[in-house]
């Protein structure tokens, strides 16, 4: 849905319900975030690189990457 740089942020407008959200680079990615979003309701996902992730890469490239959802 979005194609993000370093530091960008980007605003997705989705449907209430439940939602599956995971973060790809090159050839890894993250686990799946399974969400409930309530009608108005808004989450903040942020997705980070840590420094196992150079071994996880190649090890578990599903599960490199860190998604997480932080409070609103």
């Amino acid at each position: 849905m979005a194609r993000l740089r370093p530091g960008q942020a980007e605003t997705v407008r989705v449907r209430p319900g439940p939602h599956s959200i995971q973060a790809r680079m090159d050839w890894t990615s993250s686990s799946l975030l399974s969400v409930e979003l309530p009608k108005n309701g808004k989450i903040r996902v942020e997705v980070s690189l840590p420094w196992s992730a150079f071994w996880r890469t190649f090890l578990t490239p599903r599960r490199a990457l860190v998604a997480r959802i932080v409070q609103v």
